[in-house]
């Protein structure tokens, strides 16, 4: 069966065209349908999603055997990942909503970092930003991937919250967000289960 494929608008000034990105089982997902993963998701501009093909929701981490794939117990803490080579973000179970959109951007922040950023451009963050500022999280202090990641995730979901690292807040507002911004709150709707009537829902051309 075909995965619902989502059409977020490209922005005009951008010159790109039309975003389509799969996704995969959130039908089964608690804490959010996806046409509401599709809306946080055109919260974003729109060339930070160029090249993302799929978003899916699997409840249990899964890892490659032999000869089939293996569900294993002790991964049930990784809540997300993105896989590289097919331009996937892959989302497991999560406690909450909240925790949910945080590993969403997360993954998101993954993606830009290798799929949008210029080799310079990650050399620039790995040794003038990462280098030289606290990571954002305990968890960020394990590399300059994860520290991205975790910078990209609370610049989108917590605006303001890099004031405190400002080499950091500097490289997210001038090149990873390029003077635009994502909509905070039209964002904010969509994880109040107000998109209806959001701003997100303008860019959705329509659902294939």
């Amino acid at each position: 069966m075909a995965a619902p494929t989502y059409r977020i608008a490209g922005g005009g000034s951008t010159g790109l065209n039309a975003i389509n990105i799969e996704l995969w089982g959130f039908r089964q997902c608690p804490h959010a349908l996806p046409e509401t993963i599709a809306a946080a998701l055109a919260c974003l501009p729109p060339h930070q999603l160029e090249g993302l093909k799929s978003v899916r929701y699997e409840p249990s981490a899964l890892v490659p055997g032999f000869t089939r794939w293996l569900r294993l117990p002790g991964l049930s803490r990784l809540k997300g990942s993105f896989q590289r080579e097919s331009s996937t973000i892959l989302l497991h179970a999560c406690a909450s909503r909240e925790e949910l959109f945080r590993t969403l951007f997360h993954e998101a922040g993954h993606f830009v970092y290798y799929r949008i950023l210029s080799s310079f451009e990650k050399k620039q963050w790995v040794t003038s930003v990462f280098r030289a500022e606290p990571p954002v999280s305990r968890y960020g202090s394990r590399n300059a991937s994860e520290d991205f990641a975790e910078a990209f995730a609370s610049c989108v979901l917590f605006p303001g919250s890099l004031s405190g690292l400002p080499g950091k807040q500097r490289f997210m507002a001038s090149v990873v967000f390029r003077g635009s911004a994502a909509d905070h709150a039209g964002l904010r709707n969509v994880m109040q289960g107000l998109a209806a009537n959001g701003q997100p829902q303008q860019r959705l051309d329509r659902y294939v």
